[in-house]
């Protein structure tokens, strides 16, 4: 059975006032998919259309990425299109990019 790291990454990060997940020297998105990298050995993070550095920054640590416009909708419709692109998987591990 193959577990799929799921890496939430679809929030707007507005009560933090700027991009939460971009944040930092090492960006703090990068920090939260290596981490599910080296626990789960692999990690898919679900995140809003229109992110070209979220996303390179993140496939720069090895992480598999979706593009989704149902972050938009919540948490919910984030983990659903994350189970909907790795649904050939046994079981799933989910953690947040913040």
């Amino acid at each position: 059975m193959t577990i799929a790291g799921i890496l939430l990454c679809g929030g707007g990060a507005r009560r933090f006032g700027a991009d939460k997940l971009m944040a930092g020297d090492v960006p703090l998105a990068t920090l939260a998919a290596s981490s599910l990298i080296a626990g789960a050995g692999n990690a898919l993070a679900v995140i809003p259309p229109g992110r070209p550095a979220l996303r390179a920054a993140l496939e720069s640590v090895g992480c598999a990425v979706v593009e989704s416009d149902r972050t938009a909708q919540g948490m919910g419709a984030s983990l659903a299109a994350a189970i909907g692109a790795s649904a050939g998987h046994g079981g799933w591990i989910v953690a947040l990019g913040d």
